[in-house]
């Protein structure tokens, strides 16, 4: 006998299944939302307009208050920075000029022997390569001209002797 199904018995159990996982949250949930009105309503703390009008002055004028406090405070404080910045710009100025003047003194020698140094090797190696390429050709021309005297050879006297 197959089980039967029905709709009523599918929501009995969904319901039921409900109960069991969230109906102690929503107990808790429910009970933290009385407690919270009920504070509310039963406490002799609430708030009257003429409070909240002294607490918007008070607001007010403390952004202004503020506003002129960081405001000399951060044009003393830039002041202060920008001196540190001026002096620390005019002791960089001084190192470069030393380090040019170091430079022009001690290295211009140094590096133009690296740059001849540099030349002079570099056309050793133009020359070198130089000799190499005619060397090379001069084993071409000399093995062109053995293989065209052979070749003349074969042709004139060689087919003869055969």
């Amino acid at each position: 006998m197959r089980p039967t199904f029905s709709s009523d018995q599918l929501y009995r159990d969904l319901s039921e299944l409900d109960q069991l996982l969230f109906a102690k949250n929503q107990q808790s949930i429910k009970q933290e939302l009385e407690t919270f009105v009920d504070h509310f309503e039963n406490s002799g703390d609430l708030v009257t307009t003429d409070e909240l009008a002294r607490s918007l002055v008070h607001l007010t004028n403390c952004e202004s208050k503020l506003a002129v406090v960081k405001s000399d405070k951060v044009s003393i404080a830039t002041a202060s920075i920008q001196e540190k910045l001026q002096q620390a710009q005019t002791t960089l100025d001084e190192l470069l000029t030393r380090i040019k003047q170091a430079n022009v003194k001690d290295h211009p020698t140094a590096l133009e022997k690296e740059r001849e140094r540099y030349l002079t090797e570099k056309e050793e190696r133009l020359r070198q390569a130089e000799k190499d390429f005619r060397k090379d050709m001069d084993l071409l021309d000399e093995r062109y001209a053995k293989k065209m005297r052979d070749s003349i050879y074969q042709n004139l006297v060689g087919f003869r002797h055969q």
